[in-house]
């Protein structure tokens, strides 16, 4: 696709967000689905494609009701509305989800070898599994995003929903919160190299804090 070819994604998503606001919901997802088969990374629609099959719609409505009109949400509902954090653990599995060796891992941040050694320990103490056995479940993770990423673009989004919950299954296995959007679009199309230095940043912000 060339940049004359290129769908003006703004306005797309403008148009998506009007229509939320407007109670038209489903109008609303299928151009926010347009907008993330042109471009994963653009704004926050991975997030409110991803939202949309992790919480209940009532949540997805609200959460996103409040975002889009710009209004501060109730105390009450400030964290479901924020971002949270990723764990080291969850960092890991997505890096090796994008095919990077735990050797390689160790070698590149030599400094931090002894934190991310006992977070892979924890990795398999909950998978009650092999650092072998996580290796293969990081590749069926690899799979499962791909095959949901190619369901959401041929709009089969049954096939999407039933392989979100296997996703979901998979990071529970290891004791971690359900994915969120941000994970789908980093092993789609972040390169590992700029993984690693995210979870270097990660982990120094870790050591200081």
């Amino acid at each position: 696709m060339t940049s004359n070819d290129r769908p003006d994604l703004d306005q797309i998503y403008e148009g998506a967000r009007e229509l939320f606001l407007l109670g038209k919901h489903e109008r609303a997802l299928e151009r926010f689905l347009s907008v993330y088969e042109v471009d994963i990374a653009f704004r926050d629609v991975a997030a409110i494609v991803d939202d949309y099959y992790n919480a209940p719609k009532d949540k997805w409505i609200a959460k996103y009701e409040a975002q889009f009109q710009g209004q501060t949400p109730a105390m009450n509902e400030v964290s479901a509305c924020l971002p949270r954090p990723i764990s080291i653990n969850e960092r890991l599995l997505t890096l090796l989800a994008s095919g990077a060796r735990f050797e390689r891992i160790v070698a590149e941040l030599p400094q931090f070898k002894m934190v991310i050694e006992s977070a892979f320990d924890r990795m398999k103490a909950e998978g009650r599994c092999t650092a072998a056995e996580v290796g293969q479940r990081a590749d069926q993770l690899r799979e499962l995003i791909q095959r949901k990423d190619d369901a959401v673009r041929r709009s089969d989004f049954d096939l999407a929903a039933k392989i979100r919950a296997e996703e979901c299954a998979l990071f529970k296995s290891f004791g971690l919160e359900a994915p969120t959007g941000k994970t789908w679009s980093t092993i789609l199309g972040v390169g590992i190299d700029e993984q690693i230095r995210d979870l270097s940043a990660l982990l120094d912000n870790t050591n200081t804090a």
